[in-house]
């Protein structure tokens, strides 16, 4: 589950029981929605930023307003074919596309395992005091 900044994931009462949303695998929610009450998130959902969420969202559904409504659901969730992906690749190659940021060829400069920190990493511009 992927959940953005700002998101809020809260209870509507103050009774004993279940009180907050169940996010079930590979959903992804919107910065800034709020998601209400003792519903389920199904598996590949998807809400908007800033949705307000107080029913059940089914499984390969996307959920957007306020209060959310459910806009579409996927009817095919196949895996893309090899052709197909080897499209995709070919266009984010040409175009240098990288989620993220991050590649084999890019790695993250501030990662422990290449040896650097926040403090003395090259790319920020940043070098302490004590290590001048």
């Amino acid at each position: 589950m992927t959940l953005y900044h700002g998101v809020t994931l809260g209870g509507t009462s103050w009774k004993a029981g279940k009180r907050h949303p169940t996010l079930e695998d590979h959903s992804v929610v919107g910065a800034g929605a709020q998601v209400l009450g003792p519903i389920i998130i199904g598996k590949n959902a998807r809400i908007g930023s800033n949705s307000v969420v107080v029913k059940d969202v089914p499984e390969n559904a996307t959920c957007v307003g306020i209060p959310g409504r459910n806009l579409l659901q996927k009817v095919n969730t196949q895996e893309a074919s090899p052709e197909t992906k080897h499209k995709r690749k070919a266009i984010a190659e040409k175009y240098g596309f990288d989620a993220y940021a991050v590649s084999e060829e890019n790695p993250d400069p501030r990662s422990k395992r290449n040896g650097y920190n926040a403090r003395t990493c090259p790319s920020n511009g940043y070098q302490s005091r004590r290590n001048v």
